[in-house]
């Protein structure tokens, strides 16, 4: 399967990557970035460092918007600075990529991709949906033949995590979150529903050592995380695999209990950026379905994802 990864570049995202280098059923052919976890200009760069130390700087990396639709500056939350460490990662030093930022900004490398491959296409967004909308208003028919839009974001059936009901990234961005929800094809969220529900032990984590440079690289980076998910939530047993969930999904649907539903994102100040179950759509019509996240295997994704790791990690 043709991957497109949208990163908002922190630790989870680091991981997607690393997961979708480490499956052989994955084709990785670009990344593109958006504000989010950092700002996107630090996005470009943790990816460029990460695609390095995993030893593929030939995936073409796209520098995407900077803020959301709103034209609003942006400003990064104060939760991205304790999960993410300052520069994104944990404070992680990663080696200066040999590669430079592709020249077609994300939106127009999303839509000749979509032209391109078509159904063979999915793309995977891990931040503020501000390209994915982007592309959606440059050419709307070509972004909806594609296979898929498997986001991670959103909270139905649980509280979020930036209020009582909005998740990060759609809470960034609910205008580009609305047009992607009610206009793209074949979407299916992958949110705090699910992803909570997995889970990444520091016993997990400490085992990436035994594999070279890269996997204590990794270590390093997911320690940030696990030590501010350990400070906010003391009892817990590791950090949630938020990202790696959505493209776990992306390659294999049957990780999920999904079900189709029509999802919009309230805009307005008082509840905006909430995820809401449309219920006249759904009795109307089919055509805006979503397909929603509401159960995982997560025993057999976390045993999945940490054999790709390692293949990533020691390739």
């Amino acid at each position: 399967m043709k991957v497109i990864l949208d990163l908002d570049t922190g630790i989870d995202d680091a991981l997607a990557l690393a997961l979708a280098l480490g499956r052989p059923d994955c084709e990785l052919v670009g990344v593109t970035c958006v504000y989010g976890n950092i700002d996107v200009d630090g996005a470009v760069r943790n990816t460029l460092g990460l695609l390095a130390l995993l030893g593929h700087e030939e995936v073409p990396v796209h520098r995407g918007c900077a803020g959301p639709t709103s034209g609003a500056a942006y400003e990064r939350k104060r939760g991205s600075v304790v999960f993410h460490g300052a520069n994104g990662i944990g404070g992680a030093k990663l080696p200066v990529s040999d590669a430079s930022v592709a020249r077609t900004h994300a939106a127009e490398f999303l839509v000749k991709s979509a032209r391109r491959w078509g159904s063979d296409l999915v793309i995977v967004p891990t931040g503020p949906l501000t390209n994915i909308a982007r592309a959606i208003e440059l050419d709307e028919g070509a972004m909806s033949a594609i296979g898929g839009i498997v986001l991670m974001g959103g909270a139905l059936t649980v509280p979020g995590n930036v209020s009582p009901f909005a998740e990060a990234n759609v809470s960034y961005d609910p205008e580009a979150a609305n047009v992607v929800f009610t206009r793209g094809a074949r979407v299916t969220m992958v949110g705090l529903d699910v992803t909570l529900r997995t889970t990444l032990s520091q016993s997990d984590v400490d085992s990436w050592r035994k594999l070279g440079e890269r996997g204590v690289a990794y270590a390093e980076i997911l320690g940030h995380h696990l030590n501010a998910t350990k400070m906010v939530s003391p009892g817990a047993k590791g950090c949630a695999l938020h990202d790696p969930l959505a493209l776990a999904v992306a390659l294999d649907p049957t990780y999920v209990l999904s079900v189709p539903l029509c999802v919009f994102v309230r805009t307005d100040e008082g509840q905006r950026g909430r995820t809401v179950l449309d219920q006249r759509a759904l009795e109307e019509s089919s055509e805006r379905e979503v397909r929603v996240a509401l159960d995982v295997d997560s025993a057999r994704f976390t045993k999945d994802f940490m054999g790709a790791l390692n293949v990533a990690l020691t390739a």
